[in-house]
């Protein structure tokens, strides 16, 4: 009778290390809320210069008494307002196929886009040469919160399969 349940207790302390790791699917809201603050730096100024806050073409300033001016539409800009906004629906899309389709592969390419989406609107905004403010702080670190989102996401499923295939053996 002991015998059992030594090899029970082997069994739980062998699995008990990939369970501190096991995140369960929470790193995937990380990247959720990341896909909203891509969102929320719309309603916030990009860049602020002498006293005016400057928003993104197609934006909705809040209303938070702010001396509000649009940044001229040029290519660029409106490479950076798409690249933001697509990012965001991209992402949250690639989350609701990875949900409820559990389809691996293409939800990730589609939150890989997302993440490259995020970073290529701050760098084409900061070749404009403006000065950075709330907007752009707030998709820099949408664009870090799913990376992280990924990366943990990555270990965790490199953890799982590791215990799957000791378990096999």
């Amino acid at each position: 009778m002991n015998t059992p349940k030594a090899t029970n207790d082997s069994q739980s302390s062998q699995k008990l290390p990939a369970k501190i790791f096991e995140f369960s699917g929470q790193a995937l809201y990380l990247f959720a809320a990341g896909c909203i603050l891509d969102v929320l730096s719309t309603f916030f100024p990009w860049s602020r210069t002498a006293g005016q806050h400057w928003f993104l073409p197609y934006s909705v300033p809040m209303p938070l008494g702010w001396r509000v001016q649009f940044i001229s539409e040029s290519f660029a800009v409106l490479v950076v307002n798409l690249a933001t906004r697509l990012g965001a629906v991209l992402g949250l899309a690639g989350l609701i196929l990875l949900m409820y389709y559990k389809n691996r592969g293409f939800s990730s390419v589609i939150l890989l886009v997302s993440t490259g989406l995020s970073f290529a609107s701050v760098i084409v905004f900061f070749q404009l040469r403006w000065p950075f403010y709330i907007g752009v702080y707030m998709v820099l670190a949408g664009g870090f919160l799913k990376v992280i989102s990924l990366i943990l996401e990555n270990l965790v499923q490199l953890i799982v399969e590791d215990e799957d295939e000791e378990s096999e053996v």
